[in-house]
């Protein structure tokens, strides 16, 4: 079973959420590669909704990665996933299964479903699947960290 964690996080903010991935950066090499979200503000010298995760793998606090939503944890973060993608098209279901206790979700007809220990990682674990990454990729990247997409 997959649990969260901030590269998973980094990885839906990507790939389902409209964060780009900065790989180059003059002003700022040592934080590259890094994510910013479709809309940020400033404030003062603070800039929000920017995640450093290499800096945050440090364990700096110079560039805090706070302002990253929390989509396998957090059902607010996880459910604007489903305003953005539309997740609950019709056939789309979301239930807790009797008898293993985990979530499901997905398209029992159409497109398979997951399965998931909360609500927020089986929300966020369908618009993965929806938006095209695979169950390997997201793994790898639990496990070794998030990379940019390329190409």
């Amino acid at each position: 079973m997959i649990k969260p964690n901030r590269h998973f996080d980094a990885l839906v903010a990507e790939r389902c959420a409209g964060w780009k991935a900065i790989t180059e950066d003059e002003e700022q090499p040592d934080a590259v590669p890094y994510l910013v979200a479709p809309h940020y503000v400033s404030v003062g010298s603070e800039i929000r909704n920017i995640y450093y995760p290499s800096v945050a793998a440090a364990g700096s606090d110079r560039y805090p990665c706070w302002q990253l939503p929390a989509f396998g944890y957090d059902m607010k973060d996880a459910w604007s996933l489903v305003e953005r993608l539309n997740l609950f098209s019709r056939g789309t279901v979301l239930y807790k299964h009797h008898d293993t206790g985990l979530w499901i979700m997905g398209d029992l007809n159409k497109h398979g479903h997951v399965e998931a220990e909360t609500v927020p990682m089986a929300v966020s674990l369908w618009a993965l699947m929806r938006c095209g990454v695979t169950a390997q990729e997201i793994e790898a990247t639990v496990r070794d960290g998030w990379k940019p997409k390329e190409g």
